[in-house]
């Protein structure tokens, strides 16, 4: 056996960046003459590579796993609650498909099977008529939900899964008796459900790969996410030739799919929770806002005779992540209490031109958008000029929370009351003077804070030395909010285009 050499003796050294778990090879000269490079093992000769065969074989177990079900570069080429969500996703998915063994035995004895008197023809219809029914209703879905999948991804995502459990229930229904003259019906509405499923879930799931992956790893991070649905559906397989002998009867199977349902939705409910997004929505925008206009007239309030600088302003993302909740853009689309985004310069029914002038020309001058009342619905509406950035759609946000920052009891009932109180005046002393000094008021704290808002939002949450925003900051190249796609162009403006 050659003797050990010195360190100086090492030549190379070589490692897998990608599996910190392999072994570390070491090349030496196997002389102080000789040009000849051996590998340690071979230094240390038959019996190092008897105790090493052990190690080397897990290792390469483990390395050949993370190769098929983890990106290149894991964990540092994906996001931290990579793992954590891949797992709560890998459990939901099993649960579905055993599920769908159960409701797949249902349709079928509720569409016939076995039976004397089933038509195969008549089979064959309902299944053509609920594949129609599928379709339309995933166009009608997708030209309506579209827009708003990339503002709420974490919503979207459960609510797939959640319409999905919907539907397989139905489906259930199908295989009892009392619901056989219903088959078609329940049929039709489940499929609508699972392609409501289809189209959210598949949108979703493109947002999150993207946001997983740090290095501009998409297509690794989704063939990895398409691995471990193969691994999912080959063990369910498996499991699924026991589970289908093991559940017979209706009885013992409904007891079964429920609490599989149950499974199913809290995974995907902490799987949902854990995920940490980077982009601003109007959830996540509103609790940015909220908490630096509370903190900002606090630290502007105690600090005015020490001219000390004030602590940070923003929240970081982590910290915006344990306070948001999955439904309160449900809850907020109902009560209407986030702004109209990108609307129509007629959805704010002026009186008269005058009116649309006064917002123009005399409060809205140097800003790209419009902010006012709705009449009818009292809900605060914004119009939005030809060229306006995401940081005129971030603006124009910040003044309606502002608004409600500053007029808390101002509820868009309550403004809807305002608005009505005026339809007996003359044109010339609408709007309320309540809802114009709201509007005003707002107007003038987004003029002075939105600039410190904005500068502490780029510089990721730094203010004076302190960190608000952490490593990652937010991305700002778009926000999420909504927004529609009507501009408003001047007259000049339109003339220059002309020209």
């Amino acid at each position: 056996m050659a003797a050990c050499p010195d360190e100086f003796d090492v030549v190379a050294t070589e490692t897998d960046i990608h599996n910190p778990r392999a072994h570390t090879a070491h090349y030496y000269h196997a002389s102080s003459t000789s040009r000849v490079l051996l590998r340690d093992d071979a230094r240390h000769g038959l019996l190092w590579r008897a105790l090493l065969a052990p190690r080397t074989l897990l290792a390469s177990t483990l390395h050949g796993l993370s190769a098929t079900f983890l990106p290149v570069g894991y964990p540092h080429s994906v996001r931290e609650e990579y793992l954590v969500y891949q797992t709560w996703d890998t459990i939901q998915a099993l649960c579905s498909y055993l599920r769908g063994i159960l409701t797949t035995k249902a349709i079928l004895e509720g569409s016939g099977v076995g039976s004397e008197t089933a038509s195969a023809l008549s089979a064959a219809m309902n299944w053509v008529f609920r594949d129609g029914v599928g379709m339309s209703s995933s166009l009608l879905f997708s030209s309506l939900a579209s827009v708003s999948f990339d503002g709420n991804v974490k919503e979207w995502r459960l609510f797939a899964d959640i319409a999905n459990d919907f539907g397989l229930t139905l489906d259930m229904l199908t295989g009892l008796p009392i619901f056989k003259p219903s088959f078609l019906l329940l049929t039709c509405i489940s499929t609508v459900c699972k392609t409501m499923c289809g189209v959210a879930a598949g949108c979703t799931k493109s947002s999150i790969t993207a946001h997983f992956a740090l290095e501009g790893n998409i297509a690794d991070v989704s063939a990895k996410e398409n691995a471990q649905e193969t691994a999912v559906t080959l063990l369910g397989i498996c499991g699924g030739l026991f589970f289908a002998q093991w559940i017979a009867s209706p009885t013992a199977a409904w007891p079964v799919f429920l609490f599989l349902t149950a499974l199913h939705v809290y995974a995907n409910y902490k799987g949902v929770v854990a995920l940490q997004l980077f982009s601003l929505n109007t959830q996540r925008a509103s609790l940015l806002i909220h908490h630096f206009l509370k903190h900002d007239v606090r630290s502007r309030s105690s600090n005015a005779s020490s001219h000390s600088p004030p602590p940070f302003l923003l929240l970081t993302p982590s910290q915006v992540k344990t306070r948001e909740k999955v439904y309160q853009p449900l809850w907020s689309w109902l009560l209407a209490q986030q702004p109209l985004m990108g609307c129509r310069v007629s959805d704010l029914s002026l009186p008269s031109s005058s009116h649309l002038s006064y917002l123009l020309f005399r409060v809205y001058t140097r800003e790209k958008y419009l902010l006012s009342f709705s009449p009818s619905s009292g809900r605060l509406l914004v119009v939005f000029r030809t060229g306006a950035s995401p940081q005129d759609e971030l603006k124009a946000f910040f003044q309606a929370q502002a608004m409600r920052f500053l007029y808390p009891e101002l509820t868009p009932r309550r403004a809807r009351e305002e608005a009505g109180k005026e339809r007996g005046r003359e044109a010339a002393e609408w709007p309320s003077p309540m809802l114009m000094k709201a509007v005003l008021k707002s107007y003038e704290m987004t003029v002075h804070r939105f600039p410190v808002f904005w500068e502490a939002l780029v510089d990721g949450g730094r203010k004076e030395g302190k960190e608000g925003g952490g490593k990652e900051r937010w991305e700002l190249k778009r926000v999420n909010l909504g927004t529609g796609g009507w501009r408003l162009m001047s007259g000049e403006e339109e003339h220059k285009k002309k020209r």
